[in-house]
């Protein structure tokens, strides 16, 4: 007799590489599902590594995308999360099946998951991190109003000494001033120029910029955009830009641009200081950290070096 299975036949889980999928079907299930983020669209996903894999099932109402790096499993730096997308309720017999999946191929492991997977804040292994959403409602005025009276200072001291801002359009320059002020490997300035350069052509993306009284560029950051979400995913500074609060600027100006699309503004750039968000009005949300290590595998890759 065949045992029965302890999942519903549609939720029978493989993991898929990234040239078997039906990259059409899978971004269908991204634009359709509540759970979804621009990160989780193909083009995204191979912008990063054309080598990417993922776990779904048959019928594509599950997917949960993640990249390999040997026998590991990695979530990029740059990408905040990923998580499952799915029609049905993320339960804890799901997450049984993934960490199963995950344990059976992979020596050890980092994957960052959406603040939708909330039945993970109690599972061990899993780690919350913490990210700030500003939600911009449709009248800048509203905005301003709660702000917190040091900002006024700030801006005034910005306006003084005659810093500007605006978009950007010039990846090139983005990227020069970011690698001047930030120690990453190679791949991470790819990837990056590559996210901005597609993205905003796609209009999926944008980036400011803030400009001394010499016309040099001092500050920029990046956002993307999908449905009623703006996603700040990097930002660089000159150290005459923190001084003259020109991050304070950069901040109050993309506010008041996007405040007319009424956006949810997650703020996940490690260079815009906790300090600067306090100024404003925001909601703390968490996402969740998974590592795991299979002592097996290691050892079994251990046996495989020395064979060689």
């Amino acid at each position: 007799m065949t045992p029965k299975p302890e999942f519903p036949i549609y939720m029978q889980l493989k993991i898929v590489h990234n040239h078997a999928i039906d990259k059409a079907r899978w971004d269908q299930t991204v634009s359709q599902s509540q759970k979804s983020s621009v990160f989780h669209y193909s083009w995204v996903l191979d912008l990063y590594d054309t080598e990417w894999h993922a776990i779904i099932d048959d019928t594509y109402t599950f997917l949960l995308p993640y990249f390999v790096d040997g026998k590991n499993l990695t979530t990029p730096e740059f990408l905040p999360y990923l998580g499952a997308l799915e029609y049905t309720t993320f339960t804890e017999t799901i997450w049984k099946q993934i960490k199963q999946i995950w344990n059976e191929h992979y020596a050890q492991g980092l994957y960052r998951l959406s603040k939708y997977h909330r039945i993970l804040s109690t599972q061990n292994q899993i780690k919350k991190i913490p990210f700030r959403q500003i939600d911009l409602v449709n009248d800048y005025l509203v905005i301003a109003q709660q702000f917190a009276p040091e900002l006024t200072e700030k801006l005034s001291k910005a306006a003084r000494h005659k810093l500007h801002c605006s978009t950007l359009r010039s990846v090139n320059e983005y990227i020069k001033l970011s690698r001047q002020q930030q120690n990453k490997p190679q791949s991470y300035w790819d990837f990056l120029h590559r996210l901005i350069r597609t993205s905003t052509q796609l209009t999926a993306g944008k980036m400011y910029a803030v400009h001394n009284q010499n016309n040099e560029l001092i500050a920029c950051t990046f956002l993307m955009f999908f449905r009623n979400r703006a996603y700040l995913l990097h930002s660089a500074f000159h150290p005459e830009a923190l001084e003259l609060h020109a991050d304070y600027l950069m901040m109050n100006t993309l506010m008041e641009d996007l405040s007319i699309y009424q956006l949810s503004l997650e703020l996940h750039s490690e260079h815009l200081t906790s300090e600067l968000s306090e100024h404003f009005r925001y909601k703390m949300h968490h996402y969740f950290e998974y590592r795991f290590n299979n002592p097996q595998n290691i050892l079994s890759l251990i046996v495989q070096f020395f064979k060689q």
